[in-house]
């Protein structure tokens, strides 16, 4: 896959970090900000089927076409810490 994403209750992810046993995954928002205070610093840690999301969005979702897109059944773990 050319550039991988996460949909997850209507928030977009993109690739941040990969490493041999996880990867990290940014808010699509981080990305389109310019000035840092207006980032979104939600993070996912994907290891295998299980994806951590640690902080909460600064932004509501968007509506997304998701009917293209391949889904997966995994275990997901909330860290609603607002520090990400």
């Amino acid at each position: 896959m050319k550039n991988p994403k996460i949909i997850l209750d209507e928030h977009e992810f993109l690739i941040y970090r990969k490493g041999p046993n996880q990867t990290q995954w940014l808010c699509n928002n981080y990305f389109n900000k310019k000035h840092d205070n207006d980032r979104c610093k939600v993070r996912l840690i994907t290891s295998g089927r299980e994806v951590q999301i640690y902080g909460r969005h600064t932004h509501l979702p968007k509506r997304l076409d998701t009917s293209q897109l391949h889904s997966q059944r995994v275990t997901i773990v909330r860290h609603d810490s607002l520090s990400c």
